[in-house]
Order: C-alpha cells, then structure tokens, then sequence
C-alpha cells in the first residue's frame, strides 16, 4: 500500500472514531466514558484506538478541536454573503436563534463540554481550552474592527475585549439551556442578548456600560 492511500487510510479511520467519540461523551460524559465504549460505539478494537490514540483524554481534546474547526468553518461559510460588520453579527445571532434548542444530543454535548471544561484541573487541558476561546475571538474580534472603521460601531469599544464578552453571552446561554432545557427560554435570552451587544457597540461608553 503506497503511502496515501495508507494516510487517507488514517485519516478516515480518525474520522469514524472522533464521530463516535462525540455521541459517547455526549450520552455518558467524559469521566464515565470509557475506551470500551468507543470500541462498542465504532466497532474497532481497543488495540486499534491506541495506534491512534494513547489515552481516553487524547480522543477528547482530539474530539473537541474537531468540533471548534468544523464550527467556525460553519461560521464564516454563513457569513460569506454578508459584507457590512452589523449584517454578519445580525446573521450570526440569526444562525443562533434557528439552533435546534430541544436537541438533547446537542444539549448533552455541551452539558459534558462544559462539566469537562470546570472540573479540568490539568494544566495540558486549561490550555487547550484557552486556545479553544482563542480562535472563537479571533474570529470574531476583525468583525468588530472592521465595524469601527465603517463607522457602524462606536470607536471607543476594545473590539478582543467586546468579542470575548460575546462569546461569554453565548456560552452563558447554552449553559443554562443545557441544565434547564425547556424551561429556559433560549431563543429569547439570544434576542435580548443581541438587543444588548448591538446597542453596545453601537453606542459605546455613552451606554455608561463597560465591556
């Protein structure tokens, strides 16, 4: 077998097991989860997972940048059509709103995430996480820029610290969502949480607000 294909080979093979990964950590969590239940899940032999993998927490982070790239490549595909920094933001608290909030396997996803998130002591785990947070700021952070300069947003605004503040929005969201389900009223709080971060940025200190 020629090199490629035995790359490919691979690579598929990471493939099928970082998408079973991501439905037993949801339904089990991460520290009930086991490498059985990955073997069970892909149907691979243990031996198998550790030519790729030395550890259940290696599948993990493995997993979790998976999920990071393949949601910020979902991100700015959905922002494409949009030209003016007010017009992406808007289209991004949209692409929230339509999220399907009564998904039990998206919310047991960043139920664990989350849990995974808080109880990590590792300093390993701390910086993956930090560079997790990051690219979702980066990402974010020229938007904001880019609305300064067009005169959409106020000038007096710290774009990295008004970027992190939106993902701590989002992240407050989906935390509560995740604990209590139904009874939150997630397309809501998305609604009053753009109603807050646009006039924000669009205002400025006059809000006498601080981000």
């Amino acid at each position: 077998m020629s090199p490629k294909v035995t790359e490919t080979y691979k690579r598929q093979k990471v493939e099928e097991l970082l998408v079973a990964a991501e439905k037993v950590f949801a339904v089990k969590g991460y520290y009930e989860a086991t490498m059985d239940d990955l073997v069970n899940e892909v149907s691979m032999s243990k031996g198998s997972i550790y030519h790729y993998f030395s550890s259940k927490e290696e599948v993990y982070h493995a997993m979790l940048e998976r999920l990071v790239t393949k949601s910020l490549e979902m991100l700015e595909e959905r922002l494409l059509s949009k030209s003016s920094a007010t017009e992406k933001l808007a289209h991004l608290f949209e692409g929230y709103k339509e999220w399907d909030w009564q998904d039990r396997m998206k919310l047991l996803r960043a139920t664990n995430q989350l849990e995974h998130w808080i109880n990590g002591s590792k300093a390993s785990s701390n910086e993956r996480y930090v560079a997790h947070a990051k690219k979702f700021e980066d990402f974010l952070t020229p938007m904001i820029e880019l609305g300064i300069q067009e005169g959409e947003f106020d000038e007096s605004i710290s774009p990295t610290l008004a970027a992190k503040y939106f993902w701590v929005m989002m992240d407050g969201v989906f935390l509560h969502a995740a604990v209590l389900r139904q009874s939150f009223p997630s397309k809501e709080m998305i609604e009053f949480a753009q109603h807050m971060f646009m006039n924000y940025l669009q205002r400025g200190e006059r809000n006498g607000d601080h981000v």
